[in-house]
Order: C-alpha cells, then structure tokens, then sequence
C-alpha cells in the first residue's frame, strides 16, 4: 500500500520508512536471541554469534535513534524554513542524509566491534557484552556522542518545534480570517489539506518524541550509570529500563501506519463508525 501510493509520499517518508525497518532488523536477530539465550546460554553459538548480537544492539539501534533525530530536524528545517525545505528537501536529499547517517554510525561503531572481537572479547559462557574495560575510552565517547546527545536533543527540541507550530497555526488563521473579511477567501478544501499537511507530521513528532523520551531515556541513563560508576547494582533498574526498551518495537509501527494516510484510513474509519452512535427518533404521542 505504501509502494503504490506514489502521490501521497513525501521526502519525510524516507526517515519513517528506514526507521520502521531498522526496528524490524533489531526484532528479527533480538528476538530469537534472547530466547535461546535464555534457555541455553551464549555457550551454544560461539563468538560469531554474539558478535551478530553486538552488532545489533549497537549499530541497529543507533540506526533507530539517529533516525529519530532525522525525523526532529527535518520537522525543524519545514517549520523555520519552509521555503528552502520544500524546494531542496527532496527524496535524493532524504535518501543521501539517511545513508549517510548509516555510513557514519557504521563507521564508528564497526571497529570497536570488530577490536573487541579480536583482542578483548569475554568468554561467551559469562554471557556476551563489549569489554568496556579494554576500550573504555571509546565506549564512553559512543555513548554520549552516539547515544545520549541525540536522545536528549529529540525531547529538547520538542517544546521549540511546539512553539514554533503554534505560532504559524495562529498565522495561519489570522491571514485566512483576513481573506474572509476582504472576500479573498481561499477554497475550503484547500484549507483543510493545508491544515492537515500541517497537522499529522506534527502529531506523528509528538507521538514519536514520547516514544523515545520513554522507552529509550531509562537505558540511556542506566548504561551511562554503569559506565561511570562501576561496580553499581541497579537490578530493579535495568528490568525497569530493558522493559520500557522493548516497548518501541511494539509503538514505532504503530507510527509507522499512522504516517501514511493508506495504512491508517481504515483505522479511521473504525474509530469514526465507532463514534457515531445511530439517533433514536421518539415521537410525540398524539393526544
């Protein structure tokens, strides 16, 4: 439904599209992992497979964090500059800024995997994590660069984008009242797709901004707690954080079908049948 819907897609779907199947990468090699791990322990695989694990507790989800952040900025570029958003912010444009993001954090995050897989790798029967000690250094600087800036930059940037739509909805209704006074009026139907082209990026921002402030935040700061201060025993912490954690995989589709006006119709529809309650006609008795 997406694919086919060639006129409803915008430069902004790109970040939502490669957001949405990042999440399904990091669910189809977390999953199955954390099952089998479960019951037999990372003994069973060997290295390579807690090097695939590793991968994807890093790469992928730095992939799913940066592009959140893609998602705020690019809000920001249309709401502060919309003139140069809409006529630069095309799909190579998106196309380019989303690649480039995965050959960077590719490129950062890759060769302290693969030096942990070649010198300080732990035994796998302690169960598999990179060996902060050896590499302290830069596992502290990918934690905040990588990690922590943007996570806190997504719900900082939150309340200016909130502003700075406010403002032009507000400006928006002055310039719409002021046609209806000199009888410029513009079409209705223009005005309610103007509001909606307005309207559900925002929202989708909104809903995605709590996703991260919620799910991803706790880990973040409990990793960065275990970084600094070491040994720390924060059990009830980390089944708090890794729970929440789990929670994007299940809410970022959930945005995802909200974004694309082909996957939510018939949501839509539902809620609205649901809404509307049949009127019951009771006459009069005729006396």
């Amino acid at each position: 439904m997406v694919l086919h819907g060639k006129k409803q897609r915008t430069p902004f779907d790109v970040y939502i599209v490669t957001l949405f199947g990042s999440n399904i990468l990091y669910t189809a090699i977390n999953h199955p992992l954390e099952i089998l791990t479960a019951q037999y322990g990372f003994s069973w695989a060997g290295e390579a497979v807690c090097t695939l694990s590793l991968y994807n507790t890093y790469v992928i989800s730095a992939v799913t964090v940066h592009m959140h952040l893609l998602i705020s900025v690019s809000r920001g570029w249309a709401l502060f500059w919309p003139v140069t958003y809409k006529q630069r912010h095309t799909f190579t444009v998106a196309t380019l800024l989303g690649s480039g993001t995965i050959i960077y954090l590719h490129t950062v995050l890759l060769p302290g995997i693969i030096v942990d897989a070649a010198l300080y790798r732990m035994p796998v029967n302690h169960g598999c994590r990179i060996n902060m000690e050896a590499q302290h250094g830069w596992y502290m600087f990918i934690t905040v660069v990588l990690y922590s800036v943007p996570k806190l930059l997504i719900p900082a940037c939150y309340p200016v984008l909130l502003w700075k739509t406010i403002r032009r909805t507000n400006n928006l209704t002055r310039r719409i009242g002021w046609r209806s006074a000199t009888g410029t009026s513009e079409n209705s139907t223009d005005k309610a797709s103007g509001s909606k082209g307005q309207s559900r990026p925002f929202i989708l921002l909104t809903l995605m901004t709590l996703c991260v402030t919620i799910c991803w935040i706790p880990s973040m700061v409990y990793y960065i707690m275990i970084g600094y201060i070491s040994p720390i025993k924060l059990d009830t912490f980390h089944r708090i954080a890794t729970t929440l954690f789990g929670l994007r995989v299940l809410l970022d589709p959930v945005f995802f079908c909200l974004s694309f006006r082909s996957l939510s119709a018939p949501f839509a529809v539902l809620w609205k049948k649901r809404a509307v309650r049949p009127r019951i006609n009771i006459e009069q008795p005729v006396y």
